[in-house]
Formats: structure tokens, C-alpha cells, sequence
């Protein structure tokens, strides 16, 4: 993953987080993780794996192309 899209990743998950106005760990918990891993992946020190950008789709309805950065 190149360094600008790790940064688009980290971004659009920290503003997704933020517009539902949630925390760290009410936003992990939604999905199955921990607030540790949340805060590695909006911090971009964790590469964010499929099937969690899937289950944020599931939890929360923000597709993967939205965290993504891709335009339709």
C-alpha cells in the first residue's frame, strides 16, 4: 500500500469514526476489533486488512471504496 493511500485510509476512517461522533473503542467494538487496532489503522501504522474494511460496510454502511478514497 503506498504511503498516500495509507494516509487516505487513515484519514476517511478517522472521519467516519468522527461523523458518528463514536470513540476509539465504540467504533472498534462495532466491528470486532480492539481500540488499539482502530487507532494503528487511522494512524496509518497498520495496514487495514479486507475483510475489516467488510465488516465496517457491515456495521456501519461506509463502503470499502469510501474508506478507500475511490471515486465512482
Amino acid at each position: 500500500m503506498s504511503k498516500n493511500l495509507k494516509e487516505t485510509v487513515a484519514r476517511n476512517l478517522q472521519k467516519d469514526r468522527e461523523s458518528r461522533g463514536m470513540t476509539h473503542t465504540a467504533y472498534a467494538k462495532g466491528i470486532g476489533s480492539t481500540r488499539t487496532t482502530m487507532y494503528l489503522y487511522e494512524t496509518g501504522k497498520r495496514l487495514i486488512p479486507t475483510d475489516t474494511l467488510y465488516r465496517i460496510y457491515d456495521a456501519y454502511g461506509t463502503t470499502p471504496n469510501e474508506i478507500l478514497g475511490v471515486k465512482d
